[in-house]
């Protein structure tokens, strides 16, 4: 009985962990070009956006970002999202940071460049977006 209400405790906290971090990650600034990635119950959709047309040597308007949405689960090791993909390949990590309401994606990259200045990168993936809501 102990051990079926510990599976169970442990179960809903992982599942409460997760849950605190679903949403909408955009970027924290007006962006032409970039990244959302949605995360829900477990899984993520990673997609990529640009206000920019290109046309194949057909005419037709050409795929930039060919691959995505990307699709798959994720977990949280410490401070580090991972995501892996449908085929179970780890497909991209991020760290997190939550600044009181707010909470970040960065790539390695902008882990350093924040750690280094102690600001956020610009237009870094924030939940909500640069409009703030979450």
């Amino acid at each position: 009985m102990k051990i079926a209400v510990i599976a169970l405790l442990m179960v809903t906290t992982l599942l409460t962990a997760c849950k605190s971090l679903d949403g909408t990650y955009s970027p924290a600034c007006m962006a032409y070009a970039g990244d959302s990635i949605e995360l829900a119950v477990g899984h993520y959709t990673w997609d990529k956006f640009t206000d920019q047309v290109m046309l194949g040597a057909d005419g037709k308007v050409k795929d930039q970002f060919p691959g995505y949405p990307a699709r798959g689960s994720y977990s949280v090791d410490g401070e580090t999202l991972i995501l892996t993909s449908d085929a179970g390949d780890r497909f991209a990590e991020f760290h997190l940071r939550h600044d009181g309401e707010r909470l970040y994606l960065m790539t390695g990259e902008q882990h350093a460049a924040w750690q280094a200045s102690g600001s956020y990168p610009n237009c870094v993936l924030v939940r909500g977006g640069h409009d703030g809501s979450q």
